[in-house]
């Protein structure tokens, strides 16, 4: 009997080639760049079908200048506002309007915190489709094994974007809005993977804006 194909179900492959495509990029992209740089950073950029999906990976000290464990309330104040910050996707980058893009998902993730906070910075942004959270979830278990294998020698950040467009033919550039936010971040090599093909450029705060 021939399996109907649904608009649910069509979706849902679509998420998975996002997290399949990017999940392969991370470990390609990872022997190439050192995962934990001092004024670096790396972002992986996915489109397919009508969506597009982040994921941005920082040491703590560009975001925050120093990768202990807050000590002081103004470094409690200071680790909070910069989540806060980096859950709302327009202060990270800057899409075209033509494109119609609404923010469906956001999840920061750090590891200055101790067990007891662990998993409190993740953010699901008007999420009408629970196949995503589902499709997300699995591709995060090897992120957090591989967070809590190097817990105590650095001190990261994780964030994550998904989008959905409404005219996703008119997303064919972002900008990067980081460099504004934290001086301290002085380099981005990003890998992108879109319909008409996939490449790997840096940016700086000089040349923020990646077109593909």
């Amino acid at each position: 009997m021939k399996q109907k194909v649904t608009a649910a179900s069509t979706a849902t492959l679509a998420v998975t080639v996002i997290v399949w495509a990017m999940s392969a990029s991370v470990h390609a992209f990872e022997r190439q760049h050192d995962s934990h740089e001092h004024g670096a950073a790396t972002m992986l950029l996915a489109i397919e079908g009508d969506e597009m999906q982040l994921r941005i990976e920082s040491p703590a000290a560009n975001l925050l200048g120093f990768e202990h464990a807050p000590e002081t309330a103004e470094q409690h104040q200071q680790l909070a506002q910069t989540v806060a910050l980096l859950r709302n996707s327009e202060s990270v980058i800057a899409l075209p309007e033509a494109a119609n893009c609404r923010t469906e998902m956001t999840e920061v993730r750090h590891s200055l915190e101790d067990e007891e906070h662990a998993g409190n910075e993740g953010s699901h942004v008007h999420s009408h489709d629970d196949e995503h959270e589902e499709a997300h979830a699995e591709a995060h278990t090897e992120d957090q094994a591989t967070a809590e294998a190097e817990k105590g020698s650095h001190s990261d950040f994780a964030m994550e974007y998904h989008f959905e467009c409404a005219r996703i033919e008119s997303l064919n550039s972002i900008r990067v809005e980081l460099f504004h936010q934290f001086p301290l971040l002085k380099d981005l090599d990003v890998q992108y993977i879109t319909p008409t093909g996939q490449g790997a450029v840096e940016l700086t705060p000089e040349n923020a804006q990646l077109s593909f």
